[in-house]
């Protein structure tokens, strides 16, 4: 189950059982750990990551508040596919959702060098502490990057950071952050 359950961080995870079921997380981090991901009993999962939204921050790559965009968007395709396979694995029966809450982020912006010049004197930053998006809810007959299932919680997001829909997607339903 560990190697389904893969935080977003680059470096060694830990996987173990706990009271709410297996936990996979990279230890480190001011708290701990840079990422985790938490399989439930009930086949819920948990995904959590204190590095994709700090990265500016803690790394100076771009400016402070800037979340690289593109990235984040490949972790959410990557982490729902592992995530997929692993209630699969577990018998977990339809129907399934998906969503995504973004938490401690009024004042980051989503960014990209490559878009940059598409949002020329537009600045953009998330208005409030908590995002949460609507549910999706999963196809599992759809493959890689999963254009029902995550690109609508992915355009969410960049709504609610004032924009209508990622720039990763060049015409409807033509969206493959993978390939960037």
């Amino acid at each position: 189950m560990k190697n389904l359950l893969k935080p977003s961080t680059p470096s060694d995870t830990i996987g173990r059982y706990n009271a709410d079921g297996f936990l996979v997380y990279s230890p480190g981090g001011a708290n701990g750990s840079y990422s985790y991901v938490q399989l439930f009993r009930n086949g819920c999962l948990e995904y959590g990551d204190g590095h994709i939204l700090n990265v500016g921050r803690v790394y100076g790559a771009g400016r402070e508040n800037d979340v690289p965009s593109i990235v984040f968007e490949k972790m959410l395709v990557e982490t729902f596919g592992n995530a997929l396979r692993a209630i699969t694995r577990i018998g977990v029966g339809d129907p399934v959702y998906f969503s995504c809450t973004l938490v401690g982020v009024q004042g980051l912006r989503l960014t990209q060098a490559q878009i940059a010049l598409n949002y020329i004197g537009t600045q953009h930053t998330f208005d409030r502490q908590i995002i949460q998006t609507p549910e999706a809810q999963i196809d599992r007959a759809e493959s890689s990057p999963y254009r029902n299932s995550v690109l609508p919680v992915v355009n969410s997001i960049w709504q609610a950071n004032g924009y209508e829909r990622t720039p990763f997607e060049g015409s409807p339903g033509d969206w493959n952050p993978l390939r960037h």
